[in-house]
């Protein structure tokens, strides 16, 4: 799980825990704080939600499949949740990308700088909303997690490459000395990391597919 998804997961918990304790007519819980609460637990899950129906298109998940998920019509969700790309007609077959040599390029220079604590390059290679959910204190907890569970890098292995939509989804083996894990990067067609997550160690890898 990534930082900012525990992030999520934690305001969620404490927002849930109020509002529970005020539903449960608890009196040391003030009413206008159960109020806010319940607010914030319904806005963090609208949140979660549209970060996870994002995560399932990346895993080529169909618009069908996401609307039964939400107990809503392929169509409710495609209009609620797609991204603009998406809504633009014939998005897989004539989006502009950026070319595969390149995107792994910014896939692996993002990875070096982010193994060797170098944040600020991370948020160099990176578009602004990836930036702002992983500022570098949770970059840097992120890493030292990694290292505490599978011990040091041994080897970073050569990534397969995912087009999607306008972007490339780069998936790179990473082997540490207690395991191996794919860090997958999602690379927009203006050659900036949207999307960073560490992935179990057995994933099919796609072949690579468009023009070096």
């Amino acid at each position: 799980m990534m930082m900012n998804d525990v992030l999520f997961v934690g305001g969620l918990a404490m927002a849930a825990e109020v509002t529970l304790a005020g539903l449960r007519g608890e009196a040391e819980v003030d009413t206008l704080d159960v109020i806010a609460s319940a607010r914030s637990l319904r806005l963090l899950t609208d949140d979660a939600i549209a970060k996870l129906v994002r995560r399932a298109r990346i895993e080529h998940q169909s618009w069908a499949a996401i609307g039964t998920a939400l107990g809503t019509s392929r169509q409710a969700a495609f209009e609620r949740y797609a991204t603009d790309a998406e809504r633009e007609p014939s998005t897989e077959e004539h989006a502009v990308r950026l070319p595969v040599a390149s995107a792994r390029g910014v896939a692996r220079t993002f990875l070096d700088a982010f193994f060797t604590r170098e944040f600020k390059t991370c948020h160099m290679l990176s578009d602004p909303q990836l930036a702002r959910g992983l500022p570098e204190p949770v970059l840097a907890t992120l890493l030292e997690s990694i290292r505490q569970d599978l011990g040091e890098i041994l080897e970073v292995r050569e990534s397969r490459i995912t087009p999607y939509g306008s972007m490339q989804i780069v998936d790179t083996p990473v082997v540490l000395s207690r395991g191996t894990r794919i860090v997958r990067v999602v690379v927009n067609q203006l050659g900036l990391a949207g999307g960073f997550f560490l992935l179990a160690s057995k994933v099919d890898l796609p072949v690579d597919e468009g023009d070096e």
